[in-house]
């Protein structure tokens, strides 16, 4: 008697389950549908037997399952459900410890967002003049036997001076400090308007960048008592803008009275 030939899964079937899956899977799914063909040889014929397997084969040729592939993804969704349902736990067990972390918390959130506005706030202070790079605002620093005095002014003699004895120093201009801040009524006709000024000299608006809309930069401050006045201003107490430059206005002040 002639032996017969033992049936087997059909090999280009395997050879195509052994190339394209991968090796993490391979021995298991492998191991799974031989004995699945095993099976099917009992109630089928083997031709049939191999035909389910070849269709076994072909339905495996998935992308989570073919080498090379990465189809993982993140489940935001349920990394957020997680994180919540464990903050909730934590809550319900540690109600005093939870929100003695959350007040801190927020109050370190709050303070860091603070600080960070506050030095966006200073950083920003008058950056917008064209020479903002090449500005610079003398103070006076005394060291005394117990203590350090800063002041942000400094003598009246100090721009003239700097001027004649550093050839670095290409122009500068001199404001009043906060003891000369001119506080008082500005007056046309009937009308008074309170007002705050600054005292300056005639080359302020030659070096500082603010916008004119009327009147020529270098001639703006033409002498003690020629005036610059903000568009604000200049609506409130002409009601207009339109032929503002040469009005006369009186302004009362702590320092003197002019017209």
């Amino acid at each position: 008697m002639e032996n017969q030939k033992p049936i087997t899964p059909p090999s280009w079937s395997l050879r195509l389950l052994r190339l394209f899956l991968r090796k993490a899977y391979l021995e298991e799914i492998e191991g799974d549908m031989e004995e699945v063909f095993w099976d099917n040889l009992e109630q089928y014929s083997p031709a049939k037997a191999r035909r389910r397997y070849h269709w076994d084969v072909i339905k495996l040729m998935r992308l989570n399952l073919i080498k090379g592939i990465n189809t993982q993804k993140l489940n935001y969704i349920g990394m957020l459900q997680h994180s919540f349902l464990i903050t909730l736990r934590g809550f319900k067990r540690h109600k005093t410890t939870f929100l003695i972390n959350l007040i801190g918390l927020s109050t370190g959130l709050a303070a860091a967002l603070l600080i960070f506005l506050w030095v966006n706030d200073e950083q920003s202070v008058d950056t917008f003049h064209e020479k903002n790079d090449r500005l610079y605002w003398a103070f006076t620093h005394f060291e005394l036997t117990d203590q350090v005095v800063t002041w942000n002014y400094t003598s009246g003699r100090l721009a003239s001076a700097m001027l004649e004895d550093f050839p670095e120093v290409e122009e500068a201009t001199r404001v009043g400090n906060h003891f000369f801040i001119p506080k008082g009524i500005i007056s046309l006709d009937k009308n008074h308007f309170e007002t705050t000024g600054l005292f300056a000299e005639r080359n302020f608006f030659e070096m500082m960048s603010y916008p004119i809309i009327d009147g020529d930069p270098a001639n703006i401050i033409e002498n003690k008592e020629s005036v610059a006045i903000s568009e604000r201003m200049a609506i409130r107490v002409f009601g207009t803008l339109d032929n503002v430059v040469g009005k006369a206005i009186t302004w009362e002040n702590q320092f003197f009275q002019k017209e």
